[in-house]
């Protein structure tokens, strides 16, 4: 037995890691077939959708913060990486988190807790603006998506209205909430055709928006995974195309244990990491 000696070191790690990323484009079409193979396998799969994005903060420094002792760049920064911000609004007032890193917006399944589609950007990025590329992106490219959603669901920070026509024209019932619900408005008359935000397929005031609204956290759940299960929530990634890669890795495991335990009986266990064994 050598021990020790038979693990790969530092070096070598990372130069693997750079290899598979040349090629990060075969695991994004690993994960699509993955993600074919759950519509198969699972009844009603990407009927309910839910949209969020997740703020992943950089630990490393802005490449031109970090200086060394002779005044040059610190080449350990993240050159990538830049400041975001988000609003969460509540009826008492606004919180405002700052952070600086990337952002994930994620399209998961809120029935089965699985991601469907996601981008990773930097997180200066809108979130608005990226919904809006990735239904463009899988109209184009994966209409699959959009034939067999029903509902789509998302916070009052997508409360947008050509986001919410976009997702209609494709068929799609949104539930979102919307912004500034709480103030005092004057009376008004607004008409159907213009005013998509407020009069919904779904009354907003039924307990079928109320249940399928709830259903929204599943999203939360399944982005509070890369942070336990693995390890977002202190990470050492640097540069955008390793974050990517390192997601794209994340989301595709969820999917392949989520298969793995349904072709073997389990479908129960599809996201019990660590009783499944």
């Amino acid at each position: 037995m050598k021990g020790d000696n038979c693990v790969p070191t530092a070096g070598a790690y990372s130069r693997f890691i750079e290899n598979v990323i040349k090629h990060l484009d075969l695991l994004e079409d690993m994960f699509a077939n993955l993600r074919q193979k759950c519509y198969a396998i699972f009844p009603e799969f990407g009927k309910y959708l839910a949209i969020d994005g997740k703020a992943v903060p950089s630990y490393a420094q802005s490449s031109g913060d970090k200086k060394k002792k002779d005044g040059t760049n610190d080449l350990r920064g993240d050159s990538d990486a830049d400041w975001g911000n988000h609003g969460h609004f509540n009826k008492l007032k606004e919180k405002v988190k700052v952070w600086f890193g990337y952002t994930i917006h994620l399209i998961a399944d809120t029935q089965y807790e699985l991601p469907v589609y996601f981008k990773v950007t930097k997180a200066s990025e809108s979130e608005v603006r990226n919904a809006h590329r990735m239904i463009d992106e899988i109209s184009d490219n994966n209409p699959k998506i959009l034939e067999k959603r029903e509902y789509f669901t998302a916070d009052r920070g997508y409360d947008d209205g050509k986001l919410i026509e976009k997702l209609e024209d494709n068929g799609s019932s949104h539930v979102i909430d919307i912004r500034n619900c709480w103030h005092t408005l004057p009376e008004t008359t607004i008409p159907l055709k213009t005013g998509r935000r407020i009069f919904t397929s779904v009354p907003r005031d039924s307990m079928k928006w109320e249940k399928l609204y709830d259903m929204r956290s599943a999203i939360e759940r399944v982005n509070s995974r890369l942070d336990n299960m693995f390890g977002f929530e202190r990470h050492t990634i640097r540069g955008l195309k390793k974050m990517t890669f390192r997601v794209t890795l994340a989301y595709f495991l969820m999917l392949v244990f989520a298969v793995a335990m349904a072709e073997t009986g389990r479908p129960d266990k599809i996201r019990s990491f660590l009783t499944a064994a």
